[in-house]
């Protein structure tokens, strides 16, 4: 049973023969009415706390359920998400060990093949290289012969030379004496001719009636020594070479 303040302070009691003094019992019961009025409105304001509280823990309740549920589906997500990711990544994974296989089989086969090429260049090179040495010794050869040939050549011409030169010297001694003997006779006659010359002149001097001019000419033995000189000229020295 529930008890009001205005119950408490309307509350009565039968008068007994020495009983509570009324005055007394009326400020207590008014007293407790209000200590009651104000338990009841505290309690009051504690149920609507209570209630508010109640209303905000549900509140509270729905968002941490909410957030649960929100989490949880986050999570799920993100395993589905970290899963999917996972998979990607392993088949990126995959297709780059695919890939790089290809690339390092391609590179294989390429570098093989470069390999293969720079060897048969190498032969090709080196049969070559052979060809123009076994060339460049045959020419190397040939210019040996020839470079002999030319030397024999040359010291036969040499031997030649020296011999014309040492018959060209046996000659022009034998040309220099031939040519000092003319001079000298042609030196004799000359001083003949002079002397003879002279001799008319002085005559001549003495007497000019008495010597006739045409006596100034040659005499005949000098005009003919004269003219066999200029019949037979005597052999130049380039002759006699």
């Amino acid at each position: 049973m529930k008890i009001t303040p205005i119950e408490i302070r309307q509350k009565t009691f039968e008068k007994n023969f020495r009983g509570y003094d009324k005055e007394e019992v009326q400020a207590f019961l008014l007293m407790l009415s209000q200590e009651w009025e104000d338990m009841i409105e505290e309690l009051r304001r504690y149920k609507l706390k209570l209630e508010n509280a109640e209303k905000e823990l549900q509140r509270i309740r729905e968002v941490e359920d909410s957030l649960f549920k929100t989490l949880k589906t986050a999570e799920d997500t993100g395993s589905t998400l970290i899963e999917q990711a996972k998979k990607a990544a392993d088949l990126k994974i995959k297709e780059a060990q695919i890939q790089a296989e290809k690339i390092l089989n391609d590179a294989r086969a390429q570098a093989r093949s470069i390999v293969g090429r720079a060897e048969e260049r190498a032969r090709q090179l080196r049969q070559e290289t052979l060809a123009e040495l076994k060339q460049m010794e045959a020419e190397y050869r040939a210019l040996e012969n020839h470079r002999d040939n030319l030397i024999l050549e040359m010291k036969t011409l040499l031997n030649s030379m020296q011999e014309k030169l040492l018959r060209a010297e046996e000659k022009k001694g034998t040309a220099k004496e031939r040519i000092a003997a003319r001079l000298s006779e042609m030196e004799n006659t000359l001083e003949e001719q002079r002397q003879r010359m002279e001799s008319k002149a002085k005559t001549y001097d003495e007497k000019p009636n008495e010597i006739d001019p045409s006596s100034f000419t040659l005499s005949d033995e000098d005009d003919v020594s004269e003219k066999n000189h200029k019949k037979n000229p005597p052999a130049s020295f380039f002759d006699e070479i």
